[in-house]
């Protein structure tokens, strides 16, 4: 596989058009949708938080991913891999892998 990159922060949504947000936003880019983020992951939205703490911190990296991907889904994952952190890759790994959305 080659070198991740640094992770994303943002909602894809189920056409598989990425939204990007700041990382501990998600939350204020749904209200402006006038929805809450509970709404988007209800209708097949997966959330992607990505922050790397400096002088010790605990790094927060997360793809959020609470129902089956759609196709378009699943061909934004496969054509932007690369831009994940190591912990997004594995938990689309974890989730998707009975849907063989990704390689070893």
């Amino acid at each position: 596989m080659k070198e991740l990159g640094q992770g994303l922060n943002g909602w894809l949504d189920a056409n598989g058009t990425f939204h990007e947000c700041e990382y501990g936003k998600h939350s204020e880019f749904a209200a402006k949708m006038n929805v809450k983020g509970a709404v988007l992951q209800d209708n097949n939205w997966i959330n992607f938080s990505s922050k790397k703490f400096e002088l010790g911190g605990s790094d927060h990296c997360v793809a959020g991913i609470y129902s089956e991907p759609t196709e378009e889904q699943i061909e934004w994952l496969k054509n932007n891999m690369g831009k994940l952190d190591k912990q997004q890759v594995e938990d689309i790994k974890d989730a998707f892998s009975f849907y063989k959305v990704i390689g070893d």
